[in-house]
């Protein structure tokens, strides 16, 4: 019988190991308090690379696209009249410049007061032998109650002053001739193309290329005081240098005009800022009256720019002007 009271010890010992001190479970010794196991931290979730703005070429344009645009009109209004130049209307009007690259339709709405359209079939593919994504747009319709035909022409807007030809892949120059509120034909000059989005744009200072000032127009009076129409064309005597600043968002600018007879205007040189959305907005002083700039920045990293150029001056006071400039310049890095 004295056997009895061992075997019930071992028997309790069996069924809860814990009151014994055995088994698995952790303890300090001599049947202390268990020692919890340490909790495991989580890997922290790397943050996911943010994904490369994807951009398409002017070229390759499949859709119905509106676009912002930079633009200044000049309407003589009636034949012998110096033009009032209207504008710079700058970017912000989203479907100022239409364009369906399924149709090939356009139309320009509210620029300045001009607007048009034209369809596909008044559409003309015109060769510039510059490569395949660099050929000019034309469209053409006859106006309703004229003779005139209105017009408009999407092109590239640079000419290399340097190494040859460097062209603008993301963005386009836009001439339209139009009949406004006078007899003639108005003159519009755009820039227009696919923008550098936000957060795509260069951390400090970028320097484009030189370049000619190879398209736009003058009017200017002849010896007699009557208005006389030129053109800037390509030309050594010309130029225009723009230096980008991105991190305190400003441009410097360095223009001279040339007309084909080697006469120049300028230099007119000045800075001018950039904006949220990389618009490009400059106004240089003249001798009588102010050069406007207005443009913006386009394709992956700022890689391009077209703007548009603006002057009108009264020369000798009379309240008319004397000297009308309007154009489009662009570059690419």
């Amino acid at each position: 019988m004295k056997n009895l009271g061992g075997i019930a010890a071992a028997l309790l010992c069996s069924v809860a190991l814990s009151a014994c001190g055995g088994g698995d479970s952790p303890s300090t010794g001599g049947g202390g308090t268990p020692t919890p196991s340490p909790t495991s931290s989580p890997s922290p979730t790397p943050s996911p690379s943010p994904s490369p703005t994807s951009y398409t070429k002017f070229h390759d344009i499949a859709v119905p696209v509106a676009f912002e645009t930079a633009c200044f009109t000049a309407d003589p209004f009636e034949a012998g009249s110096m033009p009032t130049l209207f504008g710079p209307q700058g970017f912000g009007q989203a479907s100022a410049l239409s364009y369906d690259g399924s149709d090939l339709s356009v139309a320009i709405k509210g620029v300045n007061g001009v607007t048009q359209s034209w369809t596909g079939d008044q559409r003309a593919n015109l060769t510039t032998g510059w490569g395949p994504d660099e050929d000019q747009y034309h469209w053409s319709k006859p106006h309703p109650t004229s003779s005139d035909r209105e017009r408009l022409t999407m092109f590239v807007p640079y000419y290399g002053a340097v190494g040859g030809f460097q062209l603008n892949r993301y963005s386009r120059a836009i001439t339209a001739k139009i009949r406004g509120a006078g007899t003639i034909l108005s003159q519009t000059w755009c820039a227009g193309g696919v923008q550098t989005a936000a957060g795509d744009f260069p951390s400090g200072t970028k320097t484009y290329p030189d370049t000619d000032v190879s398209w736009g127009d003058m009017w200017a009076r002849d010896g007699s005081g009557q208005p006389e129409l030129d053109r800037f064309w390509l030309t050594d005597f010309s130029n225009f240098a723009l230096e980008a600043d991105f991190a305190t968002n400003t441009v410097n600018l360095d223009i001279t005009f040339a007309k084909a007879s080697g006469e120049t205007f300028g230099p007119y040189t000045g800075t001018g800022t950039i904006g949220s959305k990389g618009e490009i907005s400059a106004d240089l002083a003249t001798a009588d009256g102010t050069l406007m700039i207005r443009g913006s920045f386009f394709g992956p990293g700022a890689s391009e720019y077209v703007v548009i150029y603006g002057l009108a001056e009264d020369t000798n006071g009379d309240g008319e002007n004397d000297l009308v400039f309007i154009g489009p310049v662009g570059a690419r890095e």
